[in-house]
Formats: structure tokens, C-alpha cells, sequence
């Protein structure tokens, strides 16, 4: 056997025992990591107050391709929410902007070309402000347009299970509900998804300042189909009506990008930020749908990103029962 024989046994042998090193390395960081958050998540549940800001924005677009047509329909969503939160209960302003598109192409597009992008029309504006205290939830759309409000009653109104307000039911305690769950930070799911299984890598990040206080951040990248799992859901809380094979749901979530982003300040422990982002982006056939679609094929993308950041933390703050002729605005 001469030396390079040798060198490269040699090499292989230390490389067959340094491959389990190394991963039992990334496994310890890793679980260090998510050991840190899980104490930070914690500490933020404990809060008995904070002040909330939640913004939340989510693009979908579907394309359907068949011969020389294309069909495309997009939609986003924009809301913003601010609020003050002390134990149970909650007070809170809400905008949300819902617009949507479509476009019809039925001559063959230039090669390398892109695609036309659908104008955007406003569906929805809405302006509105929520109170939840002990147990009883209020809302006034007063600030909405009013070619928005679809029979609404004008001032507070309070929100009762199984009775929806407007001519058309247009809101329902269910839909409140929903939007204040937005500001609060929901540790229990977030802890849910905190382990090997679910987390696929965790980095941390630069420090960073939030409102004059240093701040320690972490990247994680989740398992999207092992983090719904995780948290009790299946497919259709994405998907919706639409139903596919379990092949393409399966190549659906595995190419999906799942991450969340947390500050946490250096000195207490504590989450302040978080920023939770889903892109999901796929192209099926008629075998997805069970059904040939005539050789039609469709793209799906969907891209989500919520940021909640917490100030003023076990703040003194004043949330009352909202009188039924108070002005707002």
C-alpha cells in the first residue's frame, strides 16, 4: 500500500467518525436553541399585560393553463391590528383591506415573456374596534365605509354566540373571536412546534435593538406538514374547498417554506417579536385533482407573513365596557 492509499483510507475512516460527531453536535445546538425559546415563550405567557401591534399579510394566486388560455386570479389580504391586553381581556383597532384580481389571456404568450399581473380591485376595507372583557366581546364599524358595512348597525354593538349582525350575518362572535386571537401571543401553539421533530434547523441571527433594548434573534425552519401535525391540523386549514390527491398535498407541503423569526431581549428572557412566514408554491396536474382537466394544468402559490411585537409589558392598562352611544374615531 503506498502513502496516498493510505492518506485515503485514513481520511475515510476519521470521516466515518466524525459524520456522527458533527450531527450529535447539531442536534445539542439545536435542542440548546430551542430550549432558550421555549423558557422565552414562557415568560411572555406569564405577562399580565402588554400592548400588541399585529400585521399580517397574505397573497394567493391560482393559474390555470390550458392550450393557449391562461386564467389567472390573485388575491391579498392586508390587516393591521393595535392593542392593549391585560389578563383576559382585550381592546383593540383592526383595518383590513381585501383586494382581488383576474385575467384572462387566450393567445400564446411570447416565449420567456412574463405573466401579466391582474389590477387589483378593493373588495373589502374595513376599520373597526373591539373590546372583550370578562367573557362579553363589542364591536363598532363606524370608521368602515359605509358601502362596506352591509346593514350594520351604527355605534357599539355587543356580539352574542350564535346571533351574527348586518342583513347577511356579515359578522359573527367566531370572526371577532378569530381577530382578537391575532394580538395575543398564543405560546401554546408556538410551544407545540418547539422540538427536533418539527424544527428542521435553527440559526441565530445578529443581535438587534426593539424600542431601545437589545435583543437576541433566531431564524427557525420548520416542517410544514410535521408543524400542522404538530398542532392538530391537516391540510384543508390551507387549502380550503380545494381538494387534491394525497400525493400532491404531500408535494405541496414538502416544498413549502415554513419559518419563524423571534427577538428575544437579552436581559429578561423574553419573546417581544415574532414573524411567522409560509410560502407555498406548486404546479399540478389533472392527476392532483383526480380528473384529467382536459390537459390543463394549474399553478398555486400562497405567501403569508405575521409579525406580532410586544411593548409595554405588565403595563397598568384600563379596558372597560364600552358605552352603546360612545363615539370612536
Amino acid at each position: 500500500m503506498n502513502k496516498k492509499q493510505l492518506f485515503l483510507m485514513v481520511m475515510v475512516l476519521v470521516g466515518g467518525v466524525m459524520s456522527p460527531i458533527l450531527t450529535a453536535h447539531a442536534q445539542d445546538d439545536l435542542q440548546t436553541t430551542l430550549d432558550t425559546l421555549t423558557t422565552a415563550y414562557q415568560n411572555a405567557a406569564a405577562l399580565q399585560s402588554y400592548a400588541a401591534q399585529w400585521d399580517g399579510t397574505t397573497s394567493e394566486s391560482t393559474q390555470l393553463s390550458e392550450g393557449d388560455n391562461l386564467y389567472i386570479v390573485s388575491t391579498q389580504i392586508t390587516s393591521a391590528q393595535t392593542a392593549q391586553i391585560e389578563g383576559a381581556n382585550t381592546s383593540s383597532s383592526v383595518t383590513q383591506t381585501v383586494t382581488q384580481g383576474q385575467i384572462v389571456v387566450t393567445k400564446p404568450l411570447v416565449e420567456g415573456a412574463a405573466l401579466p399581473e391582474p389590477t387589483l380591485a378593493s373588495q373589502l376595507e374595513l376599520k373597526a374596534s373591539l373590546v372583550s372583557i370578562d367573557g362579553r366581546v363589542f364591536i363598532n364599524l363606524d370608521e368602515t365605509a359605509p358601502e362596506y358595512r352591509a346593514g350594520l348597525p351604527e355605534g357599539w354593538q355587543e356580539v352574542r354566540d350564535g346571533v351574527a349582525l348586518g342583513v347577511n350575518g356579515t359578522v359573527s362572535l367566531t370572526d371577532v373571536a378569530a381577530s382578537l386571537d391575532n394580538v395575543r401571543m398564543d405560546a401554546t401553539s408556538v410551544l407545540a412546534l418547539l422540538n427536533p421533530t418539527v424544527v428542521k434547523s435553527a440559526e441565530a441571527l445578529p443581535d438587534d435593538e426593539l424600542n431601545g433594548q437589545a435583543m437576541k434573534r433566531y431564524l427557525l425552519t420548520l416542517n410544514l406538514a410535521e408543524a400542522m401535525t404538530a398542532l392538530g391540523q391537516d391540510a384543508s386549514a390551507l387549502l380550503g374547498d380545494l381538494e387534491l390527491s394525497d400525493e400532491a398535498v404531500s408535494a405541496l407541503l414538502s416544498g413549502a417554506t415554513y419559518t419563524v423569526e423571534v427577538w428575544v431581549g437579552a436581559d429578561d428572557q423574553t419573546v417581544y417579536r415574532h414573524v411567522i412566514t409560509l410560502n407555498l408554491n406548486s404546479e399540478l396536474d389533472g392527476k392532483s385533482f383526480g380528473s384529467d382537466l382536459g390537459g390543463a394544468t394549474v399553478k398555486i402559490s400562497h405567501n403569508q407573513s405575521d409579525t406580532l411585537t410586544l411593548s409595554e409589558l405588565n403595563a397598568d392598562f384600563e379596558i372597560r365596557v364600552p358605552a352603546m352611544d360612545e363615539v370612536v374615531g
